[in-house]
């Protein structure tokens, strides 16, 4: 092959890349999905992501709606007493003398508000179970296991969090 010819070669070949690479990159960004839709406060529109998936109706919906603005509203309340709780037995760790009898009182009232969270998402989802019918309530155990999937079992053999530095700690024993 003489000069020119390899020349010739070499732009189509340059040419037929490019094109390579612009179509590839058409055909992903035409193939992505679409974000899921946000409510006021930038996060996923789980209200009509549910009604979408359940086939909620107007009533159900705005039962639904009721149902989670309450739970969210104590929990969201127990959350921050929790909260001010745990800063608390901090403050309380970093003092010299720090008072034991303080901070097991605070450690009980922490598992009592906990339980008392537990038992609200409990009674939450009772009541979800009576909005819904029995195939929406199929369905609706199915979104939530998927869910579940997503998410790392806790003490499941898996350390939870980064990788401890080389030599450290030694390898977990099965």
């Amino acid at each position: 092959m003489d000069w020119l010819t390899k020349q010739k070669t070499y732009v189509w070949l340059v040419i037929l890349l490019v094109i390579i690479n612009l179509t590839t990159l058409i055909f992903l960004w035409i193939g992505r999905p679409n974000p899921p839709e946000m409510n006021d406060r930038k996060r996923p529109d789980t209200s009509k992501f549910l009604k979408d998936e359940l086939g909620l109706n107007e009533e159900q919906d705005r039962k639904l709606k009721e149902l989670r603005q309450a739970l969210f509203d104590t929990t969201g309340k127990i959350n921050e007493m929790i909260w001010v709780k745990k800063s608390l037995i901090q403050e309380e760790s970093f003092k010299e003398i720090s008072d034991n009898e303080k901070v097991n009182t605070l450690a009980k009232e922490i598992g009592e508000l906990e339980s008392k969270g537990e038992m609200l998402r409990y009674d939450h989802f009772v009541q979800v179970g009576k909005v819904l019918t029995d195939k929406q309530l199929e369905k609706f155990k199915k979104v939530l296991g998927q869910n579940r999937m997503h998410k790392p079992i806790p003490f499941e053999g898996q350390r939870q969090g980064p990788p401890p530095p080389q030599g450290e700690f030694p390898p977990p024993v099965r």
